[in-house]
C-alpha cells in the first residue's frame, strides 16, 4: 500500500509541475484573458445554488475516479494474488469497497442533480 501511495503522489507532482512552472512569470498573457471573456465565464453572476451544484458535482466525479481507481488497485491485487488466499482475500474485499464507494457516489451524485434541478426551478421554496 505504501508503494502505491507513491506512485499517487509521484504522478500528482507530475502533473501539477507545468502548472507551476507556468506561473513563474506572474503575467496573465492576452491569449489567456480572451479565452476567459470568450468562454463567458461570469464570475459573481451566478446563483449560490448553481455554484454549489457545480462544486458538489466537481467533487462527487473526482471522488468516483477515486473509488475506480480503489476497484482497479483491487482487481490488481487480486490477480497477482498468485493463489495466496489472503491476497486473494484482501483482493475481494478492496473491490467491494469500491464497487460500494462507486455505488455511494453515484447515488449521491443523482441526488445533488436532482436537489439542484429543483431549486434552480424553483420548485422548493
Amino acid at each position: 500500500m505504501q508503494k502505491s501511495v507513491k506512485y499517487i503522489y509521484g504522478s500528482l507532482l507530475l502533473l501539477t509541475t507545468p502548472g507551476l512552472a507556468l506561473a513563474q512569470n506572474g503575467k496573465i498573457s492576452e491569449a489567456m484573458i480572451k479565452g476567459i471573456e470568450e468562454s463567458k465565464i461570469a464570475l459573481g453572476t451566478t446563483s449560490v445554488d448553481v455554484a454549489v451544484g457545480g462544486i458538489l458535482r466537481t467533487f462527487l466525479v473526482l471522488l468516483g475516479v477515486v473509488f475506480l481507481a480503489t476497484t482497479f488497485y483491487g482487481g490488481w491485487v487480486w490477480m497477482t494474488a498468485w493463489g495466496n488466499e489472503e491476497r486473494v482475500q484482501k483482493g475481494k474485499d478492496i473491490v467491494r469497497a469500491g464497487f460500494l464507494g462507486l455505488f455511494v457516489v453515484a447515488a449521491s451524485y443523482s441526488i445533488s442533480i436532482l436537489l439542484t434541478q429543483n431549486f434552480s426551478a424553483g420548485f422548493i421554496q
